[in-house]
């Protein structure tokens, strides 16, 4: 039946993404490189988003996303789920690819699986200074159900609620649809599972870059600088790539290094020393 809402409540969509093994990777890998992969995979869950979802809070390994209004169709929901899964596999590939780091973090990130949590229910929104949280019985009951007893390592799970409009026992095309129900402290929750494992197959071989120019077939220039820093922090920064030339870095890590040199100045220095220029030869 439909969520029962009041004045203060409103129907909506609780989305929850969740990543598996984050603990263990945390807890058994190099903390520097585990942090910036977690938050990769985070951010392309975040621009996997096709159906209007927003963002309430990131949750360590989980983003809690919501939206207002009708619940999702079961096509509309499966296609949300495909992209955000064959998203964050994608990332994961990159890793056994196209990674120049072999710390354990990177090395092991292939390991890390997602399951997804969906429910249907009244919530309202809680204002807190400038902090706004979700609050209600049905934000308890998402949450809940992360703790299952679904015995596949990535799957997504549905309630009952979510699927009251859907066509009696629909199914998406790449996975068999499974019964569940569990006692909870909020009481006992029906559900729908499917497994996310085949979806495997739908995930991309990663693109080999050719970064090489047409023509070029000697080293016309090149060039050399010393890094007057710890080759620790030369090769963090040269294998940090979304924040080589951002100057968000800077602004993240205002601190002066050895140098006096901000965060970034050093990324640049270091870029220059691990850089050559190539052209077409000219003779």
């Amino acid at each position: 039946m439909p969520p029962q809402t009041t004045n203060a409540t409103k129907p909506a969509l609780l989305f929850v993404p969740d990543i598996s093994g984050f603990t263990q990777f945390v807890q058994t890998t190099e903390i520097a490189h585990s942090r910036h992969i977690i938050e990769e995979l985070l951010e392309k869950l975040m621009e996997a988003n096709d159906i209007g979802l927003e963002v309430s809070e990131v949750e360590g390994d989980a983003i809690l996303f919501y939206r207002f209004g009708r619940a999702p169709s079961a096509e509309e929901f499966f296609q949300q789920v495909q992209k955000m899964f064959v998203a964050f596999h994608s990332h994961l590939r990159l890793y056994d690819t196209q990674r120049i780091c072999q710390c354990g973090a990177c090395v092991s990130a292939h390991g890390l699986t997602l399951k997804i949590v969906a429910h249907y229910g009244a919530i309202t929104q809680s204002h807190i200074k400038e902090h706004v949280k979700l609050f209600g019985q049905d934000v308890i009951t998402v949450h809940r159900l992360l703790k299952n007893d679904i015995p596949h390592h990535e799957y997504a799970l549905f309630t009952q609620a979510l699927t009251h409009e859907w066509p009696q026992a629909i199914t998406p095309a790449w996975g068999q649809r499974e019964e569940g129900s569990q006692e909870y402290d909020v009481g006992r929750i029906n559900y729908g599972h499917v497994s996310l494992g085949p979806l495997r197959k739908l995930v991309p071989e990663p693109r080999v870059e050719d970064f090489s120019i047409p023509g070029a077939k000697v080293l016309a220039f090149s060039c050399e600088q010393e890094v007057r820093a710890p080759l620790s922090l030369v090769f963090e920064v040269a294998s940090d790539l979304p924040a080589r030339f951002s100057k968000k870095t800077s602004m993240r890590m205002p601190e002066a290094g050895p140098l006096g040199e901000t965060f970034f100045e050093a990324n640049r220095r270091a870029m220059v020393a691990a850089s050559c220029l190539k052209s077409p030869s000219s003779g």
